[in-house]
């Protein structure tokens, strides 16, 4: 998508009302609004968009209805799974429902989150008519930073996106290898991880509250890493060949655009 896009994530944890504060005054069009379908089991029990007994088809499609009604949107730039379900029958009678949502035009593209198993990714892979086109889970040591999982993306063409890029990743900002490079750079250290990251090809997603915390993040664009850096913050999670698989984005300095 064009950089000047502001890319939204929300999923239905979340009243879709806060994202229509943050995002009140920006054109449709300049917008790429992903959201999450979860099943029954994990909605809040006072706000189920459907009735708990329904089909995961029919789940999927009333979810969908009221997100877009939520956001006064017609349609939606990527519908992500929010995780397998208990078996590969029902996560994939969920896709179907999707598949049918995409060939409507009422989303642009499928993906799925919470998924660490490379076998279950591969399963939908060969199963699914349209494919995933995005993968979104949390990048931190407990599963190895996903690096087969990463390298199935890779080969193909998958999105890899990663949440809680930095909150799970604490003992990295703090390690001195990483603050000795972010004082080098004149950058704080969790700009360097956010530039290593996307340096791997990962579309980290960030979150807060604050303004000035988010137009920090923001300040990892305008700068680049060099492949020694890499190579040592590579080192940190078990990645010593690290090397930068992603130079598109490293100098764009508009960084109020994205």
């Amino acid at each position: 998508e064009p950089c000047c896009r502001r890319s939204v994530d929300c999923d239905e944890w979340f009243a879709h009302t806060r994202t229509q504060r943050a995002t009140e005054g920006i054109p449709d069009s300049d917008l790429f609004i992903q959201t999450t379908f979860l099943p029954g089991s994990g909605q809040v029990p006072n706000n189920i968009p459907y009735h708990p007994a329904a089909s995961l088809s029919e789940q999927v499609r009333r979810s969908v209805k009221r997100s877009l009604h939520n956001l006064g949107v017609n349609q939606f730039d990527s519908l992500l799974l929010h995780s397998p379900l208990p078996t590969h029958e029902q996560t994939l009678e969920v896709w179907r429902m999707f598949e049918k949502l995409k060939k409507g035009d009422i989303v642009l593209q499928l993906g799925i989150s919470n998924v660490y198993q490379v076998s279950v990714l591969e399963r939908l892979w060969h199963d699914a008519e349209i494919k995933p086109a995005v993968v979104q889970n949390r990048f931190y040591a407990k599963t190895n930073y996903d690096r087969e999982l990463r390298a199935f993306c890779r080969d193909h063409g998958i999105i890899y996106q990663s949440f809680w890029t930095l909150s799970a990743n604490q003992n990295i900002l703090d390690h001195p290898v990483l603050r000795r490079i972010a004082k080098e750079v004149n950058r704080t250290p969790g700009q360097v991880w956010f530039r290593f990251v996307m340096h791997q090809g990962i579309v980290p997603l960030t979150g807060s509250t604050s303004k000035e915390h988010l137009q920090q993040d923001l300040q990892c664009y305008g700068f680049a890493l060099d492949d020694k850096d890499v190579r040592e913050i590579g080192e940190l999670i078990g990645e010593p060949d690290a090397k930068v698989l992603d130079r598109d984005v490293e100098t764009d300095e508009d960084e109020d655009d994205l």
